[in-house]
């Protein structure tokens, strides 16, 4: 059977690369998104993780057919400083949501926070918030929240690298700071909440500012009414393995036709199902492909230039 070519991208004058923001609060990561769309004067942009509105800090953004390539950039770890409040619950897990319920946690302290963290290290199970965008049967959940409706949600597993206890503030509602390294799809205000729960007092979080994105860190973003710089997507690309191949078997990968393992010169030699990068001596040609056996398959070709 013949291999249909593939889709290939960018147009010649269209911006490539990612832009590296540091959101303000307020702002939604569709609002980011609008404002560069503008600026690069393109409407192929996305954003590589949600912040919401109250929270502030990296903000990877694919411009351009970069966005073809954002499933395969490094997100994690994902690293966020999180303030919370103990003895407060509200029905977004946060302090922008509605107060459900209140108690005196005034007898709580240090010891006993730094203790209940620890519980939350490793592989845990998170219930998504009824304030996300994850969708039920075929919903976000927002959207049910916004009408007043709770349904049931399943837990999903995510995993937390590090997490430690960086203040404390004791009173009736006493604050903690913390430090979090967790993987993609970890919501720090169910953390939060699931932490106050474990006291037996509740929490919301109070504010957070996410300090890294897999590479990337605050000293690489830019504020949003600034940035003018697109870092290069190869460059986020530099764990993934990379070969090297004659200008004739790339234009095979071009044509969607799978190449054999060993026809490219590796970096390090892919393993079974993994993606890797391919390019040639024909500059500006970016293959993605996924190793099968003793074949690669093409995924997605991108003329970068």
């Amino acid at each position: 059977m013949t291999e249909s070519p593939l889709e290939c991208g960018p147009e010649p004058s269209e911006p490539f690369g990612l832009a590296i923001i540091d959101k303000p609060a307020g702002l939604t990561s569709h609002d980011v998104v609008n404002t560069l769309r503008r600026r690069f004067g393109t409407r192929r942009v996305g954003h590589t993780g949600t912040l919401d509105p109250m929270a502030t800090g990296v903000l990877v953004v694919c411009i351009g057919a970069a966005t073809r390539l954002a499933e395969y950039l490094p997100s994690e770890p994902k690293v966020y400083d999180a303030e919370m409040l103990l003895g407060i619950e509200t029905d977004s897990e946060d302090t922008s949501g509605h107060t459900i319920a209140e108690c005196d946690a005034s007898h709580v302290a240090l010891d006993d926070l730094v203790r209940a963290a620890a519980g939350f290290r490793g592989d845990i199970e998170q219930t998504p918030p009824m304030a996300s965008a994850v969708r039920i049967a075929g919903v976000r959940l927002y959207k049910l929240a916004r009408r007043g409706e709770v349904v049931a949600r399943p837990s999903r597993p995510v995993r937390i690298f590090a997490l430690d206890v960086t203040a404390f503030e004791a009173g009736r509602h006493p604050t903690a700071k913390l430090s979090v390294a967790c993987s993609a799809g970890t919501y720090i205000r169910t953390l939060c909440a699931d932490i106050g729960r474990a006291l037996g007092v509740g929490a919301a979080m109070s504010s957070l500012r996410r300090t890294r994105v897999g590479p990337f860190g605050l000293e690489d973003a830019e504020h949003i009414e600034t940035c003018t710089m697109l870092r290069s997507v190869e460059a986020a690309l530099l764990s993934r393995p990379r070969g090297e191949v004659s200008d004739r078997v790339l234009a095979e990968l071009t044509q969607g036709r799978p190449i054999d393992v060993g026809s490219a010169i590796w970096s390090r030699e892919p393993c079974e199902g993994e993606p890797a990068l391919v390019g040639g001596t024909e500059q500006g040609i970016l293959a993605v492909v996924e190793r099968q056996g003793a074949t690669m398959r093409p995924r997605k070709v991108l003329k970068l230039r």
